[in-house]
């Protein structure tokens, strides 16, 4: 079972990506935390990275594939993986299509954008071990410490709410492509977002006990 996720930033996706992992046993693959632990080694690609970042550029799309597809031909993905955070572009999305680790379903979690600004401006951060705590009813987290190591959480820029609404319309911009392909495909499935984590896995779970009862595709 090889499994996309995509969603608008604050849609739930990494939390739901981790209880997929853990319900079926496959490894959650985030090419964003594969991109963080790159970058603090001391490897050649590690220095390339860097660089590139330090100048302001993207990183080629060639290189972030490769670095997907090194991970993904690692003996844990053999039964299945959850993606999250890749493809990120078109280009991206034919080359995994065009590869042995072609998904056989890129799910969308849905969620109405005002519900997402509200989700991103409670949001606070942990500046020492990047672990994410949401506000409930609106509570204010700032000055609060992190329950894992006791540093104290902050609101990232990019959560204040005229850079969510700056984010949300580049996510779509740049990945209503993406959607569009799988869609072609015949290998898109929007869930609703939309109410408790547990509710929200619990659709998903549905898809994903019809996704296995279809007859197998030929890879």
């Amino acid at each position: 079972m090889r499994l996309g996720l995509f969603g608008l930033p604050g849609a739930g996706k990494g939390t739901q990506a981790q209880k997929i992992a853990q319900k079926w046993v496959i490894p959650h693959i985030s090419t964003g935390d594969i991109f963080r632990e790159l970058q603090k080694g001391n490897t050649t690609l590690a220095k390339e990275i860097r660089g590139i970042l330090a100048r302001g550029e993207l990183v080629s799309d060639d290189m972030v594939t490769k670095i997907a597809f090194d991970r993904l031909a690692n003996e844990d993905c053999k039964r299945g993986f959850v993606l999250d955070g890749f493809p990120r572009t078109l280009n991206q999305a034919r080359a995994l299509e065009a590869s042995p680790f072609s998904l056989d379903v890129l799910l969308v979690i849905d969620v109405a954008k005002a519900e997402i600004v509200k989700r991103l401006s409670s949001r606070r951060v942990c500046g020492h071990c990047h672990s994410v705590y949401s506000g409930e009813d609106g509570q204010d987290l700032i000055g609060n410490l992190c329950p894992k190591d006791g540093h104290i959480l902050i609101q990232r820029p990019d959560d204040m709410p005229e850079a969510v609404a700056i984010r949300l319309e580049l996510f779509e911009r740049n990945f209503s492509p993406i959607m569009d392909f799988y869609q072609s495909l015949g290998r898109l499935c929007r869930i609703d977002g939309q109410g408790p984590v547990d509710t929200v896995f619990e659709r998903i779970r549905k898809v994903i006990g019809q996704l296995n009862e279809r007859p197998k595709r030929d890879k």
